[in-house]
Formats: structure tokens, sequence, C-alpha cells
């Protein structure tokens, strides 16, 4: 895979644009066309700030024969913010035996931790949770049934 295809491809994989790109770059939006093109390569600076605004070593971005996973895996996760979710919990650490049908307002999350409120006894709890004790999250329909 050519230079400029890895670029695409890990563009796409951040759902960025090439204008959100050639601003975290301080770059134009035609120099990452360029790129992207093979018309031109970015110097090793540049090439530097690629690799890390994708998560990902110098090496592997350089490297076309290796598949580059990206770091930054909570995309869809942090799509879940400002919603109401029913949450799946592992009951022998749910202190409030939260029911996976109790809506659930997801208030953050990272790489560990789901920051949450729920009414529990007509009261707002809030709950930090570490992510691995989740089992799943299901966005909250408008009109589902509770």
């Amino acid at each position: 895979m050519k230079f400029g295809k890895r670029i695409i491809e890990l563009r796409k994989k951040e759902n960025i644009t090439q204008e959100q790109l050639a601003k975290k770059l301080e770059v134009t939006r035609q120099t990452i066309s360029n790129w992207e093109s093979d018309i031109t390569c970015p110097d090793i600076n540049q090439a530097l700030e690629l690799a890390k605004v994708f998560g990902v070593s110098l090496n592997d971005l350089l490297n076309e024969q290796i598949e580059i996973q990206c770091k930054k895996t909570n995309s869809v996760l942090n799509s879940l913010v400002g919603k109401e979710c029913f949450i799946d919990i592992d009951d022998e650490i749910d202190e409030y035996r939260i029911d996976p049908l109790t809506k659930c307002k997801i208030l953050s999350i990272d790489e560990n931790y789901v920051k949450f409120q729920f009414l529990y006894e007509k009261k707002p709890v809030t709950k930090l949770m570490d992510i691995r004790l989740i089992h799943s999250f299901k966005v909250v329909v408008e009109g589902e049934a509770e």
C-alpha cells in the first residue's frame, strides 16, 4: 500500500475529513490531498505529527506491510455521551442492582470508566464504573416501551 493510501485509511478509521486533519497538523487541506494522492510526502516532523494524531508509531505509519489498529477505539462509545441507554452490568458488582431496563444517562466515557446517572428510589445517582464490568449498552429509542 502506498503512503497516501495509508493516510486515507487512517483518516477514515478516525472518521475525520481532510479539512479536520489539515487543521490538526496546521497545513492546508490541499497539502493533505497531495499526500493522499502521493503527489508530495510529509517531511519527518509532519510524519511524526501524523503518527501522533492517529495514535500509531512512526514505524507503523511508514511500514506498509503492517496492519494498523488505531488506538483511538472509543469513537463508538463516545457517541453515547449525553444519550439515555440501558446498561447491562455485572450483577455481582452492582450494589444498586441496576435492572437492564433502567434508563441511564451517559455523562462521560474514557478508556477505563463510564460515568452515568440514573434514578434510584426516585433520587438521581451518579456512578463511575470500570468499563470492563459493563456487558452491553442499548440506546433508548424514542417511544420504546420500558
